[in-house]
């Protein structure tokens, strides 16, 4: 779909900065183990999902992008990360990517 493809151009080109925006919500967050985290480490971690989930939208590529969230689950698990706290940071990023996806008139159908 075209605004599927024009989202995924987005988030490939603008990762850095959605990422940022999306860490910046998520440690503004009381009690999230992301507090607790580096902030180096979540924005890259961030980035990385957001570069994922664009190429994701352009290419269709699904096992890329489910071993990504796999890996980052399984990641924080290991450090006994509150997996409550990454579902409730793609939640932070929907609303993010919604209120982006608006600004930028692209249509509903990408998100």
């Amino acid at each position: 779909m075209p605004g599927e493809h024009a989202l995924g151009t987005t988030l490939v080109a603008d990762a850095g900065a959605i990422a940022a925006a999306w860490v910046e919500r998520m440690l503004a967050a009381d009690g999230s183990g992301f507090t607790h985290r580096p902030q180096d480490e979540v924005r890259r971690t961030c980035e990385v999902y957001v570069t994922d989930l664009g190429h994701y939208l352009l290419h269709r590529d699904e096992r890329a992008l489910r071993v990504g969230v796999a890996k980052e689950a399984a990641r924080r698990c290991r450090i006994r990360f509150p997996v409550a706290d990454l579902v409730t940071a793609y939640r932070v990023l929907q609303d993010l990517l919604w209120e982006r996806v608006g600004r930028e008139g692209t249509s509903e159908s990408a998100g």
